[in-house]
């Protein structure tokens, strides 16, 4: 077997590794020490010249008694002694309003006054559903009282007389909700 020849690299020099960094570190050094200088030197030139700009006028003026107006300026919130939620139990148009703001008022004042024909409206409207409801129980009623009757004579069969009571008890309950509806309206 025949042995390869070894070859070897040549080494770089051993004084030369140290060298490059110690120059690279040196010049950051110097850059830095200049940089600084060079701020402090902005630096104080500016302070000379905000020195001036921000000098304030004196005056003087002769003694006197007086109040002064104090103003404080910040952020927060005024909160009233007393507050009001006012409610409205009905809906309309208003057309007046009978009191100032700030005003004090005391319950039971009138307020604000609402348009009322939206109202005499819908009592109107009650009264005539009402009265419609009264004729057809009046209707239902005879029909009933002449059904019993021939009911009597074996002339109708039990179930047509059944839906008659039916008829009688709904045309009743539909005239007390008309009447429930009126009393509401009214309030």
């Amino acid at each position: 077997m025949a042995s390869r020849p070894s070859v070897s690299t040549p080494s770089p020099r051993p004084g030369r590794n140290r060298i490059v960094p110690g120059v690279v570190l040196l010049l950051l050094v110097v850059a830095g020490v200049w940089a600084v200088q060079r701020r402090n030197a902005t630096a104080a030139g500016n302070a000379g010249r905000a020195i001036t700009a921000e000098a304030t006028l004196v005056t003087t003026a002769k003694v006197a008694r007086q109040d002064v107006p104090f103003y404080a300026e910040g952020l927060g919130r005024v909160h009233a002694l007393n507050t009001v939620l006012v409610r409205s139990q009905v809906d309309g148009q208003i057309i007046q309003i009978a009191f100032k703001e700030g005003q004090e008022v005391r319950a039971g004042d009138l307020l604000v006054q609402i348009d009322p024909r939206s109202y005499e409206a819908a009592v109107e409207q009650n009264a005539a559903k009402r009265a419609q409801d009264q004729a057809q129980l009046d209707s239902a009623r005879k029909i009933l009282a002449n059904d019993t009757a021939l009911l009597a004579k074996g002339m109708i069969d039990q179930q047509t007389f059944d839906v008659q009571q039916a008829a009688t008890r709904q045309a009743e309950a539909l005239l007390r909700a008309d009447e429930a509806a009126a009393a509401e309206a009214k309030l």
